[in-house]
């Protein structure tokens, strides 16, 4: 009786840590930062590029994300026409466009952000036209 004890219990040990180990060995998308620009300057967002916190995802499911943007401009209101992402493996979708920010105000532009289908730990940049 007592030997069968000793084996369940090595037998839960075993398939605990190898339980562990595929865990930890899953792929993982780890956005550490997203950045926004305009090369165009839409919103002030050339002369003031944005961080956000990023995220931890698991590959291929999309990600829901809604971002505070700021609009740099003193005395007049912006609009963001259009947001894409250069970083490769990633898409952007749905998003709340036109959105018209108004002078030294914010504005929340909503858009699901496809992700790689493989493993990937890195920034995105999203661009603002």
């Amino acid at each position: 009786m007592f030997l069968i004890i000793v084996v369940v219990i090595v037998v839960i040990v075993v398939v605990g840590a190898i339980g562990v180990y595929l865990l930890e060995s899953a792929p993982n998308v780890d956005v550490t930062t997203i950045y926004i620009y305009a090369p165009d300057n839409v919103c002030g967002l050339n002369s003031n590029p944005q961080a956000y916190y990023g995220f931890n995802a698991t590959p291929g499911s999309p990600q829901a994300i809604g971002l505070e943007v700021e609009n740099f401009n003193t005395s007049a209101s912006c609009t963001v026409r259009g947001v894409l992402t250069n970083t490769s493996g990633f898409g952007v979708t749905g998003a709340n466009l036109p959105l018209v920010i108004p002078a030294k105000g914010n504005g929340t532009l909503n858009f699901t952000l496809d992700l790689p289908s493989s493993s990937f730990s890195g920034s995105v940049n999203l661009v603002f036209s």
